[in-house]
């Protein structure tokens, strides 16, 4: 299919792009029980989703810094639940892969909001703008110079750098359930270990807005408005710096209920009787694959987890849980 690329905007053969990175769902399919994967609506699906999105070179752009995620980060860890402590560096390499990830939800997330009539936050094509221009190599934006960071501890004085637009951040999942008091629905580990999923998160005001991605084991968010979030400064990536596995959270009850909200969405539906019985019979025919399998150990290891669970209060849900905050659940997928 030829047409305008969505980044360059050079008339081109389009590839059929995947929002959430096609290693992704490998790795899903390969760890799982069943090897399938399921998307929102409890159905059987092969792989994420696809659309003619950009020409070759941007595509192979997007896949270099898919790539440096893969080798460094995701492959390493993905081995853990809760990461070992360690400390791994990185270059622009990181929050450039944020950003492919972050753009490409961002740009369906507008054309889905003007697709249904909603009004459209100028912010957002505001930030979509400056994260194009970031990739077609634009270096000097016009970001805050000092930000004051009020925490539960301490007050940080944070100079963002001009070279990247708005704020980015990558979480240790496992950091999101270690937080004494809070409650969890039933599969929030399932989602944080095992799930894809990212989305246009707002309040109901529309004065804080962001995008949220959840892969396997790792959060990230990319800020649209507020620059910075309250909380999770220690998760900040840069154009370099070191990337820490485990670290201190401040008051995250706003990431804490979204999360809550996407696994309240996500696994409402029951399984049908017939898909139940299709992976009772692929599991007995390989019973060895589904025992050493991650989705096993993630159960296991949920029964700890599930000793913390209680239903979730209704109030802090609804705060970042209504359906047009959440419309967009199609980039969803995790195990079957």
């Amino acid at each position: 299919m030829e047409g305008l690329c969505a980044l360059c905007e050079k008339h081109a053969e389009l590839q059929l792009s995947h929002i959430i990175p096609k290693f992704i769902a490998r790795w899903i399919k390969k760890t799982g029980a069943t090897g399938y994967l399921r998307n929102v609506e409890n159905e059987r699906v092969q792989d994420g989703i696809k659309e003619p999105l950009l020409c070759s070179d941007c595509e192979q752009q997007f896949s270099r810094y898919e790539n440096y995620f893969a080798k460094n980060f995701f492959r390493p860890l993905t081995k853990y639940v809760k990461f070992p402590k360690q400390t791994i560096p990185y270059d622009e390499n990181l929050v450039k892969f944020i950003l492919s990830i972050s753009w490409r939800v961002l740009y369906g997330e507008i054309r889905d909001i003007k697709q249904s009539g909603e009004e459209l936050n100028p912010n957002l094509e505001e930030t979509l703008d400056s994260w194009k221009k970031f990739f077609m190599g634009q270096n000097q934006f016009d970001n805050p110079g000092v930000m004051i960071l009020e925490e539960p501890s301490e007050t940080i004085v944070y100079k963002p750098p001009k070279t990247i637009p708005n704020t980015h951040y990558i979480i240790p999942s496992y950091l999101l359930e270690d937080i004494p008091g809070r409650f969890y629905y039933k599969h929030f580990r399932e989602y944080i270990t095992r799930a894809a999923d990212a989305t246009l998160a707002s309040d109901p005001e529309k004065t804080t807005q962001f995008i949220f991605i959840q892969l396997p084991r790792f959060s990230i968010v990319s800020t649209i408005n507020p620059f910075v979030l309250a909380g999770i400064r220690s998760a900040i990536i840069t154009d370099k710096g070191e990337f820490h596995t485990r670290f201190p959270l401040g008051n995250i009850d706003y990431l804490v209920n979204l999360v809550n909200s996407r696994v309240e969405a996500i696994f409402h539906l029951p399984l049908p009787l017939s898909e139940v019985e299709k992976i009772k019979k692929i599991i007995s025919e390989n019973p060895e694959r589904a025992k050493e399998s991650d989705t096993f150990k993630i159960k296991r290891k949920n029964q700890v987890l599930k000793k913390r669970v209680k239903k979730a209060t209704k109030k802090g849900n609804r705060t970042w849980g209504s359906k047009k905050l959440h419309r967009n659940r199609k980039n969803t997928f995790s195990i079957g």
